[in-house]
């Protein structure tokens, strides 16, 4: 089979714009740092990337309000990002003990209340999973923050799926002090210390001379246990190709810090700030994320998309479920078509033995199946029973007279069916009594002797024979 490369050329584009449509993207987006208020007429920092990270268009800045208008119509995001930065949340790594561990959830919030400006109630604090030092992320925002931004981005179609400190993507370095520069403020990271996020006006409180360090409350959280062990080297990260910092803000920071002893080496970023932590917050595993959509801030689309990851096996037990079912229901109802027609041979093969049981007809006419054939047959072949062997009445009666010369009789009964003989007598003394019982089983014939009474000149004595 030849190939014609016009027809070829022609459907690659097809094939390429299918593609490019049913991919699927994320939109991140970034809050610049130092703003006391966020609303609609914020300008914030986004770019659109693919779920591995991949960047698909150059990074914007556009107003909130004016962010879903410039989305491409082509490339839908599929999840929506926002990025915190650290004037607006709390980020902090505490150092836990194993009983702390087992409870952690609720050790938390009382181990960060002294660290928090706040009260605990109206924060949202979230935590990490705890390392092998037993060391652990935590971080904390407002509630009525949190609530207004998932509602000011609700209004304009911008649905956020996550909401991350941006402060646990800042890069650290193990020799020296690190400054992040972006255009109204600087971030810090130091040495096993987690990052703080501030203005220019802070550096020269913050970086002392450094012959002349005073130990305060910001110098404290870049210090190590030793003066000696300060690293004295710092790195300055710029943005000098995308989102640009300006050199001269540049060349003003690295020297001051020059300018207090403190060796300065900067290094330029390959790109912007923001598309720093675009980039480590996809590389950073998502159970390692701390993310403020969890609790009562769970995104529903999430949950939606973990439902939908299991549709095909609900569809399938479902399927199986049902069919499971009918197989029942279909094996319930030859079981019982099957009862009634056994019911119906047997009560037909009763009345053919037993024609005139009214109460059988009744029940074969009505289809009365609470009718118990079996019951009903063992009663009547239990009263048909007779005893084996009966003594007739008159070789019963003519025994009875040979040997009853010294009695009296009084009454004798007769029971046909039985064939029971009951014998009343008086006779002069009680041992006579007890001679014509003998007599009687001497003659062949079972005798009981059922009662015998003391008269005033006579017993009177009743007998059973058979």
């Amino acid at each position: 089979m030849r190939l014609c490369p016009e027809r070829l050329a022609r459907c690659l584009p097809i094939i390429a714009l299918r593609s490019d449509n049913d991919m699927k993207t994320v939109l991140v987006i970034r809050i610049p740092p130092l703003l006391s208020t966020v609303d609609g007429s914020t300008v914030v920092q986004w770019g659109s990337y693919t779920p591995e990270g991949s960047l698909i268009e150059e990074p914007c800045l556009t107003a909130i309000d004016q962010l879903k208008k410039a989305l491409p119509n082509d490339f839908p995001p599929e999840e929506i990002v926002l990025l915190l930065n650290g004037a607006l949340c709390f980020y902090k790594h505490l150092l836990i003990n194993s009983g702390q561990k087992k409870h952690l959830a609720t050790a938390v919030p009382f181990l960060a209340e002294e660290d928090l400006a706040q009260d605990i109630d109206t924060m949202h604090i979230i935590h990490g999973i705890p390392n092998e030092e037993l060391q652990v992320g935590i971080a904390a925002v407002g509630h009525d923050l949190l609530q207004a931004l998932l509602t000011l981005f609700e209004e304009h179609e911008l649905p956020l799926s996550r909401v991350v400190a941006e402060s646990q993507f800042l890069p650290s370095q193990p020799d020296s002090t690190l400054i992040l520069l972006d255009n109204d403020a600087v971030m810090i990271t130091a040495p096993e210390r987690e990052g703080i996020t501030l203005n220019y006006q802070a550096l020269p409180i913050l970086f002392h001379e450094i012959d002349q360090m005073v130990p305060d409350t910001l110098d404290a959280s870049l210090e190590t246990d030793s003066q000696d062990n300060r690293p004295f080297k710092i790195t300055l990260l710029y943005a000098d190709s995308k989102l640009v910092i300006s050199s001269a803000k540049v060349d003003e920071t690295a020297g001051m810090l020059s300018g207090r002893g403190w060796q300065i080496k900067k290094e330029p970023l390959q790109g912007s700030v923001f598309e720093l932590f675009a980039q480590r917050y996809f590389a950073t595993k998502p159970h390692q994320l701390l993310d403020f959509r969890q609790g009562v801030y769970q995104c529903p689309k999430r949950t939606g998309r973990i439902i939908h990851r299991w549709r095909p096996f609900a569809v399938v037990a479902g399927c199986w479920l049902l069919l499971e079912l009918g197989l029942m229901l279909a094996q319930g109802m030859f079981y019982q078509q099957r009862s009634i027609n056994l019911w119906q041979d047997s009560l037909t093969s009763y009345l053919a033995v037993f024609p005139n049981d009214r109460q059988a007809r009744q029940a074969y006419s009505r289809q009365q199946m609470s009718f118990n054939v079996k019951q009903v047959l063992e009663n009547r072949l239990r009263s048909l029973d007779q005893p084996a062997r009966q003594t007739p009445f008159l070789p019963m009666l003519q025994t009875l007279s040979s040997v009853s010369g010294q009695t009296k009789a009084r009454s004798l009964e007769f029971n046909g069916t039985s064939g029971q003989l009951v014998y009343e007598f008086a006779i002069d003394e009680l041992a006579g009594v007890n001679r014509f019982v003998a007599q009687l089983s001497a003659a062949g014939l079972q005798s009981k002797l059922d009662s015998a009474k003391q008269g005033e000149s006579e017993v009177i004595a009743r007998v059973s024979v058979r």
